[in-house]
């Protein structure tokens, strides 16, 4: 067998799951390799928490193969040797009504371990998550952030082979944002587990995985657009425009209706200091929020402008390197995005 083979963890072929709505999740190929982190992004609805339970055995797919380090799982018969190497943190986890402590001892007590040796298994991912001083609070009392970071700790202190998380942001501190890219930056180095995070949040996935994973309608895309919209196209008397957020109008090229999926690329975004007399319909006052180097390109995050105030919405720009350093930039400086109405392709 070769180092390749002998490296990858899971390998998915051929998965199919389909919902009564019509949705389908399609996967023809993913291989995890050991010690990996991965990273999974797309839209909403894009199959992400389904995946997720396909590769934790929560889901039964319609069809598929499934191999963990070479070996064909059944999917009828998953033995609890192979489930105990997979720990997976829901966005809603669920605890029992006990203390914290007393919810990451359980499992432990469900596999035979207890007293010195359990207490000893929950106190590095409990000192890693700053969770010492929560430990004898009930788990119904702590704050979406506490929870959050107790159900990982739980998950850690299993050790598994593979660690999944749904979300493992959303509702939390910018603080713990931090502490979780940090703990993704110990878990790349030491490659001892596989990870794979979903994630709504681009840069997080870009800087805390060694490979991004792209899930668009249901299916791996061998990257994922810097910019995607889903919105409903309405046409006004100067055009046809989409609003992407309540008080952000983009014009789009005529000729679509309905409600339509939209991408922009980054590299169609141009940026100046000051606005550019062009035939660019789309223009914008954005602040750089933060920038990312790829190999001498950098991709840069902006907040629009909505009027005098910062928006939520995020535009993401390329940039050279040369580029950026004759206009500038920096975090928290003030810039003009334009693109054309054309440049909005849509699906």
């Amino acid at each position: 067998m070769s180092e390749q083979k002998e490296s990858i963890l899971v390998h998915i072929q051929d998965l199919r799951h389909a919902y009564e709505s019509g949705f389908s999740l399609r996967i023809s190929n993913l291989q995890l390799e050991q010690g990996k982190v991965y990273s999974l992004v797309g839209p909403n609805g894009a199959g992400k928490t389904t995946l997720l339970a396909c590769l934790a055995f929560l889901r039964q797919p319609a069809a598929g193969k499934y191999a963990w380090q070479g070996q064909t799982v059944d999917r009828q018969a998953v033995s609890l040797g192979l489930r105990q190497q997979i720990a997976l943190v829901e966005q809603s986890p669920f605890f029992f009504d006990l203390s914290a402590r007393d919810n990451l001892l359980l499992g432990f007590k469900w596999r035979g371990i207890k007293g010195a040796a359990a207490n000893k298994l929950i106190g590095k991912p409990v000192k890693q998550l700053g969770l010492e001083a929560l430990l004898d609070r009930p788990a119904n009392q702590l704050s979406g952030g506490e929870y959050q970071r107790l159900a990982l700790a739980r998950a850690l202190a299993l050790q598994p082979q593979l660690l999944l998380l749904d979300e493992p942001t959303q509702n939390v501190d910018r603080g713990y944002t931090q502490v979780f890219l940090e703990l993704l930056s110990i878990w790349r180095q030491s490659r001892q587990m596989t990870v794979v995070f979903a994630s709504h949040d681009q840069m997080l996935a870009q800087l805390g995985a060694d490979q991004v994973l792209s899930l668009l309608d249901g299916h791996l895309i061998e990257s994922f657009p810097d910019n995607l919209f889903q919105a409903q196209i309405v046409t006004e008397p100067d055009g046809d425009y989409i609003y992407p957020s309540p008080s952000i109008r983009l014009a789009i090229a005529p000729g679509y209706s309905g409600n339509r999926l939209f991408i922009l690329s980054s590299s169609d975004i141009i940026v100046s200091r000051e606005p550019l007399a062009s035939s660019a319909r789309n223009v914008f006052k954005a602040r750089l929020q933060s920038m990312i180097d790829q190999q001498g390109i950098l991709l840069i995050d902006f907040v629009v402008y909505d009027q005098k105030k910062l928006s939520n919405f995020h535009l993401k720009a390329r940039v050279t390197q040369p580029s950026c350093q004759a206009l500038g930039m920096q975090v928290g400086g003030d810039f003009y995005l334009a693109f054309k109405a054309t440049a909005m392709q849509v699906f």
